[in-house]
């Protein structure tokens, strides 16, 4: 799928990292892995709620394996 570099700040501290797209429905979903940097991985869900409402559920993790 797609590479895009995602930039993070985390109680002030800011970094970046290369990910890649696993899963892309449109208007609905987008899931990655990263690719660089630290071992994350995560998901976005978005559910229309009306004409100019959106619900947005970002779900960001963390892999202890290495």
């Amino acid at each position: 799928m797609s590479t895009v570099t995602e930039a993070i700040d985390v109680a002030g501290q800011v970094g970046e990292f290369d990910t890649t797209i696993t899963e892309l429905h449109a208007d609905e979903r987008v899931a990655w892995n990263s690719d660089s940097g630290p071992n994350h991985a995560g998901v976005t869900s978005l559910h229309r709620l009306g004409d100019e409402k959106t619900w947005v559920m970002p779900r960001r993790g963390r892999s202890i394996h290495p």
